[in-house]
Formats: structure tokens, C-alpha cells, sequence
């Protein structure tokens, strides 16, 4: 697939790096458990900006959805612009300076655009290498406060091979991920 556009690097110590990578530049982002969930976010708007692809085939009009990381004494904001075609831009912001939660002053650090298709392929790659290098205890264990988010990683791969509309039962969950995963996959404690 080339490049990943969104990489999920180490997790440690309640932790996650995340690196948003443009054609030509690089953010790195430390973020931590106490502030967000970063890898059910990019999930959840994943699922949004997939709901109103299909809710809105011909819209002309460009429609923007956000994130924002706080990380102790500065703020990340991720703009999502989606356009037509399914094409997005994703603008990612730094504020320095939080005062009181407000954020005060903002830069824009790299902008990247991409396809709805393969911003999905690259997440759940992402989580997958993430998962295989972790493990559903080791992610535990170095998150400290969260289960790896399974069902967003579940829904993530039923979106891209057009199996949404399958029954979402235990076994049917369970085949998923055994496909998913591979036969070299093994679970590990780290």
C-alpha cells in the first residue's frame, strides 16, 4: 500500500506515539491515556466520514470533522475536510498553549490528503500490526486503561470488505478477526 499515512507506534506506560505522515513530512504526537482514546477517535470518525460518504454520494459541498488531543500543556487538532469523490484532507494543528482549556494560539503543522478507502486501509493495518506486536494483554498492560479497542478494529475490517451488513454474533466476530489476524499471527504478552 506504500506509506502509512496515520502510524501507531509504541505503546508504554499509559502512552501511545502516533505519527501522521505527509508526502514529504512527518508530526509525531506523544499522546497520553489520561487525556484520549486516540485509537477509538480515528475509529468512531472513521465510521462518521464512512456514513456520510454514503449518505451524501453527490454533495459538492466540503464538510469538516475534528479531533483534538489535548496533551498536558499543548493541544493537537486533526481537521478532517472531506470533498467530493471521497477525497479528505486532514490539516493537523499545534497550540503551544492552553490557557483555562481554551486553546489560544494555533499553527498548522502538515496537511495530507488521501481517499476515505485508503485512510481505512492504513488505520486497520495500523491496528492490526498493533495487536499482533502487543497482544490483547500487552496492550492492556501498556495502555493502563483501556482493552485494545477489538470491536472498533471489527467494524473497521467489516467496512472495508463490504461484510457490514453480516450478522455481528460472537462467532461471526470471532471469524472475522481469525481472518483477519492470519495463521503467522501469535498473541504475546509484552
Amino acid at each position: 500500500m506504500g506509506k502509512s499515512i496515520i502510524s501507531l507506534k509504541e505503546v508504554i506506560n499509559g502512552k501511545l506515539q502516533v505519527e501522521i505522515h505527509s508526502s514529504d513530512e512527518c508530526i509525531i504526537m506523544n499522546l497520553q491515556k489520561k487525556y484520549c482514546e486516540p485509537i477509538n477517535e480515528l475509529g468512531e470518525i472513521l465510521f462518521d466520514i464512512y456514513d456520510y460518504y454514503n449518505e451524501n454520494p453527490q454533495s459538492e459541498d466540503s464538510k469538516s470533522l475534528y479531533l483534538f488531543w489535548e496533551c498536558e500543556s499543548y493541544q493537537y487538532s486533526l481537521e478532517f475536510i472531506l470533498n467530493q469523490d471521497e477525497k479528505i484532507d486532514i490539516q493537523v494543528s499545534y497550540c503551544p498553549d492552553i490557557f483555562a482549556g481554551i486553546q489560544t494560539e494555533s499553527e498548522l503543522k502538515l496537511n495530507v490528503q488521501t481517499t476515505l478507502k485508503a485512510l481505512m486501509e492504513n488505520f486497520l493495518e495500523e491496528m492490526k500490526n498493533t495487536l499482533s506486536i502487543y497482544g490483547f494483554i500487552g496492550y492492556k498492560k501498556r495502555w493502563q486503561e483501556h482493552d485494545f479497542p477489538i470491536a472498533t478494529f471489527l467494524k473497521l475490517y467489516n467496512l472495508l470488505h463490504g461484510k457490514h451488513k453480516e450478522s455481528t454474533s460472537l462467532p461471526r466476530c470471532l471469524e472475522c478477526l481469525q481472518k483477519i489476524v492470519s495463521k503467522e499471527f501469535i498473541f504475546v504478552d509484552n
